[in-house]
């Protein structure tokens, strides 16, 4: 993270909760963890939205705790809502997609959006991944949306429907692949 913080230099930094397993991790972090932490609140300010693992952030973390913070038409929450809201961002479900080529998956953090919520992917180690193809999920956009990949030098758009839960092209490389899926 903070690499993501010293190249894009934010002027605020919002975490969407689950920030901690539960609500003893962060008073078990040793100094080091907690002098990262520190130099990310020197780089921005930080909004730490509850979680449902992390209600009630330490109060040491400093910046400010929220359970939502609505600026400029969008919403910051943790868990979406059944019924999207316009400009809703959440990150409960820390969406993962993968991948196919000649028999072999590439699995990365993704997020997904329809224009009118974006659900973001996790930064955490300890967070699994819901595929972004599982039906629980195409049910909180509205038909079609987009899946956003995270590869290792860009973000790859990949179009989603209902049912269709990886891309596979077994002619091109997997990096091709994602490209051409992406293309409208």
């Amino acid at each position: 993270m903070m690499e993501a913080v010293a190249r894009r230099s934010p002027a605020r930094i919002i975490a969407l909760g689950d920030s901690f397993h539960n609500s003893n991790t962060a008073d078990r972090m040793d100094g080091d963890c907690r002098a990262v932490l520190a130099r990310l609140g020197d780089a921005a300010p930080f909004v730490w939205i509850s979680g449902n693992h992390d209600p009630h952030p330490p109060a040491w973390l400093g910046g400010t705790v929220t359970e939502e913070l609505a600026e400029g038409g969008l919403l910051f929450r943790h868990e979406q809502q059944m019924r999207a809201r316009p400009g809703e961002i959440a990150g409960h479900l820390h969406l993962a997609a993968k991948v196919f080529k000649w028999g072999c998956g590439v699995r990365r953090r993704c997020f997904a959006a329809d224009g009118t919520r974006m659900i973001l992917p996790s930064f955490g180690a300890y967070t699994g991944g819901l595929d972004v193809g599982d039906a629980a999920i195409a049910q909180l956009f509205r038909g079609s949306f987009h899946a956003f990949m995270l590869g290792q030098e860009r973000v790859y758009a990949i179009p989603r429907q209902s049912g269709r839960r990886n891309i596979s092209d077994d002619s091109q490389p997997i990096s091709t692949a994602i490209r051409t899926a992406a293309r409208p």
